[in-house]
């Protein structure tokens, strides 16, 4: 039935009795419930208008607390992050230093656990094999005034001299003596 015209009612306006009347002795009782009604409704549209402005500053007041919560969050996600970075160089570091991993090569060590580290270190020594770099360990005769330490005589020509003109000729600062 689309020629049918559409209703004429409003959603807030009540419907009218179409086939009963309204009675006059309930006519001022009505007027006073509605009288009433309107006060009661501007008292509440007052009540909201006061009310608007500190609800606008409470949300306010919630966005700045997320923001800083927010902020705080990162923050910390931050220093554990950098936490945790820190302990995995020490424990690299610490296995390196104890497997005799050379200096320059503990940054290729890698692994989240003691164990998984240990391995890296293990199989970098592995891959360096013989190209590991020896380490000078300690001399095992010095000479003391000419003798070694295991008593005898010194052979080399150098001990006679004075030990600042070995440094110099060294650094080739002077011609040898011959």
């Amino acid at each position: 039935m689309p020629d049918e015209p559409a209703p004429t009612e409003t959603a807030d306006a009540p419907p009218t009795p179409s086939d009963e009347e309204i009675d006059p002795e309930r006519l001022p009782g009505l007027k006073k419930a509605f009288q009433s009604e309107r006060e009661t409704r501007k008292a509440l549209e007052a009540k909201v208008k006061e009310l608007e402005p500190l609800a606008k500053a409470a949300q306010e007041r919630e966005e700045a607390d997320k923001s800083e919560t927010t902020k705080l969050n990162e923050a910390l996600a931050g220093e554990r992050t950098a936490r945790t970075k820190a302990e995995a160089d020490l424990l690299r570091y610490t296995v390196g230093v104890a497997k005799g991993v050379p200096a320059n090569l503990i940054g290729h060590i890698t692994g989240a656990t003691k164990e998984e580290v240990e391995q890296s270190a293990d199989a970098l020594l592995e891959a360096l094999g013989e190209a590991r770099p020896q380490i000078p360990g300690r001399p095992t005769e010095r000479s003391t005034n000419g003798r070694m330490a295991n008593g005898q005589p010194s052979k080399s020509t150098l001990d006679d001299e004075d030990p600042i003109a070995l440094i110099r000729r060294g650094r080739g600062q002077e011609a040898p003596k011959r």
